[in-house]
């Protein structure tokens, strides 16, 4: 059996993800979170792992500490402004891991090139993110581009996720 950690797996794709992930039964889920939420873990069935993504050796060591083989990136790639997406350092955590052999990206939506990188704000953190997982050693990667297809059946699967204000 497997580990698996989604990282963000306590918000809205991370958290469908990880549903997913359980009801299978096929892996233990780890969820990477910047804070405990024990309710949530029991209701999940998930435990969470509270990480500092910006800290990259302490989050490699949580990663081999919980013998961590998949990463699954569920984290916003779109900070405030002036901060760096975390997934960066997620990537090269997952990349200094000795357990960890496979990372996915949080690319979810449709593929991006340079010139969209005015268009929208994630645009060249994704494909930043993307460079990064070219000059890992020896990490397997994945960046998943859903389309549109995806957001309809996101929004129609899991609407009690979203926060919509």
């Amino acid at each position: 059996m497997a580990v698996i950690a989604v990282a963000g797996g306590t918000g809205n794709v991370g958290r469908t993800l990880v549903e997913a992930i359980v009801a299978t039964g096929k892996h233990e889920v780890k969820i990477l979170a910047r804070k405990a939420n024990p309710e949530l873990e029991k209701k999940l069935g998930a435990s969470i792992v509270v990480v500092d993504y910006a800290d990259v050796g302490t989050t490699t060591k949580i990663l081999e500490e919980h013998n961590v083989h998949t990463v699954i990136s569920a984290i916003n790639m779109m900070p405030p402004p002036g901060e760096t997406p975390l997934e960066f350092e997620l990537i090269r955590a997952a990349d200094a891991s000795a357990s960890t052999k496979r990372i996915i990206s949080s690319g979810w939506g449709v593929p991006h090139n340079e010139s969209q990188g005015s268009q929208l704000g994630s645009v060249p953190n994704k494909l930043r993110a993307a460079a990064l997982l070219k000059e890992t050693k020896d990490l397997e990667y994945t960046v998943v581009h859903n389309g549109f297809f995806y957001h309809v059946i996101h929004i129609l699967r899991s609407a009690r996720h979203l926060k919509l204000s």
